[in-house]
């Protein structure tokens, strides 16, 4: 069976969107699920390399629209159905939060996604796909001040950002972190995966399950099993 070839990818920019979610509990059938429209605005390439992660968040933060004239700044652009149902987005309420609303009150949101590319190349930047590695930079580690090494698996598109974080379409292997079946528990610098050589081509055992995939890193490929 032939194998994904993971690449080693850094952080290259950022993909703007404007986005409303809404809804709560139940919604798509899920225990957390949400209602969620989103459309493209632009992309916004680095410049050069990151030197200053923290200054990069500041700038490209998340950040939810609660007054009129921030929301008429956009005024037509606002995504009008969810980009998974179809479902109608509610209407705009002025200073209206979405925090601990359980999803009654919608949520209009400038939302950013991170974009990336291989490392050494002049790909131009992405979102993630499956078999890319990169480094969480914001999790470093006694192990590796690099922080932890993380793949994307196989399985269906990814959209944006929010598939590869959202818990219910999770792609994201955290090659440094504690397995579900583990009894150890999250305690220290316990890791149950062990890597040999430098992503992108090294080999992490034993398997991984995220479903509905499960395979292997071996010499820098996933194969399933």
């Amino acid at each position: 069976m032939m194998g994904i070839k993971c690449k080693l990818v850094e952080d290259a920019g950022q993909r703007f969107y404007l986005r409303v979610f809404w809804g709560g509990k139940g919604t798509h059938g899920r225990e957390y699920g949400y209602h969620n429209a989103m459309r493209f605005m632009q992309d916004y390439p680095y410049n050069g390399p990151i030197t200053n992660y923290e200054e990069v968040q500041k700038k490209f933060a998340c950040t939810e629209i609660t007054t009129q004239a921030e929301h008429d700044e956009y005024r037509d652009k606002w995504p009008t159905k969810c980009t998974e149902c179809e479902a109608i987005v509610p209407a705009f309420q002025v200073g209206a939060s979405w925090a601990g609303t359980n999803g009654s009150v919608p949520a209009y949101q400038l939302f950013y996604a991170t974009l990336y590319r291989e490392i050494g190349t002049n790909e131009t930047p992405r979102l993630l796909q499956e078999g890319d590695m990169f480094w969480a930079w914001w999790m470093p580690t006694d192990l590796d001040k690099r922080g932890h090494l993380m793949v994307v698996c196989p399985g269906k598109p990814l959209e944006t950002q929010l598939d590869v974080w959202n818990s219910m379409s999770g792609r994201i292997w955290d090659t440094m972190s504690t397995a579900t079946n583990c009894g150890h528990g999250a305690i220290g610098n316990h890791y149950c995966w062990t890597r040999v050589g430098e992503p992108p081509n090294c080999s992490i055992t034993p398997s991984i399950l995220i479903a509905p995939y499960h395979g292997y890193l071996t010499n820098g490929e996933l194969t399933s099993v």
